[in-house]
């Protein structure tokens, strides 16, 4: 379990991973008329799900983990 899990479990898609982030999408390819809720709830408990591992990786290894989370909401138009 990861972020990925985070984001599907509140009905998005993870479009793909970048190193160490990842791209989500929400309302593709079915919108359901609260995708952005989907989205922020998607964040939180991101958020969430990180400081439980940090608090794990802090006491074994003494780092401290953090992640930054961006949403961005509007129409978009996509083609092959």
């Amino acid at each position: 379990q990861g972020l990925g899990t985070q984001v599907t479990e509140a009905g998005g898609y993870v479009l793909k991973t970048l190193g160490d982030g990842l791209m989500a999408l929400f309302g593709a390819p079915v919108a359901h008329g609260d995708d952005v809720e989907r989205a922020a709830t998607a964040g939180l408990a991101m958020q969430a799900w990180m400081s439980q591992f940090s608090a794990k990786v802090l006491a074994e290894h003494g780092v401290l983990l953090r992640i930054r989370v961006g949403i961005n909401y509007g129409t978009v138009v996509a083609a092959p």
